[in-house]
């Protein structure tokens, strides 16, 4: 007989906020906050990919609610077209890009900075295969 672990709490479980309205939640302290950086690096095929849409489209781990469920994502991925598996992201379809370029930072940039809420909400930006096209000088 196999154990069930279906109702057990996941380490990485979002937390609400004692004496607070419901929708206000606290993410885990074992997470790192929502500014951070993730740098994969690995041979062709070893899995860098499949790592980062798995842990951004897992429902017991709380990146995905964080991003808006998708809405506040960007992929820049010249393969994104042909790897379902970022459909798990539901990443919309304007903030998908095969080729990276200075005005789409631009543009999380400008959203960013005019985002009405307090604290700002978070946002992801995934770049995927996509590491000859960057600056060379930053």
């Amino acid at each position: 007989m196999q154990n069930d672990d279906s109702d057990e709490e996941h380490p990485y479980a979002i937390k609400e906020l004692p004496g607070q309205k419901s929708k206000i939640i606290r993410f885990n302290e074992m997470l790192p906050p929502s500014v951070h950086t993730i740098l994969s690096v690995g041979f062709s095929r070893s899995g860098k990919t499949t790592a980062a849409i798995q842990m951004y489209s897992n429902k017991k781990f709380p990146f995905k609610a964080m991003f808006g469920n998708g809405e506040r994502i960007w992929l820049i991925s010249p393969t994104y077209h042909v790897q379902s598996s970022w459909e798990l992201l539901n990443i919309p379809m304007d903030h998908k890009h095969k080729n990276y370029d200075e005005r789409v930072l631009e543009q999380v940039i400008r959203e960013a900075e005019n985002d009405q809420n307090d604290p700002k909400l978070p946002r992801l930006i995934i770049i995927d295969d996509c590491i000859s096209q960057l600056p060379m000088h930053r």
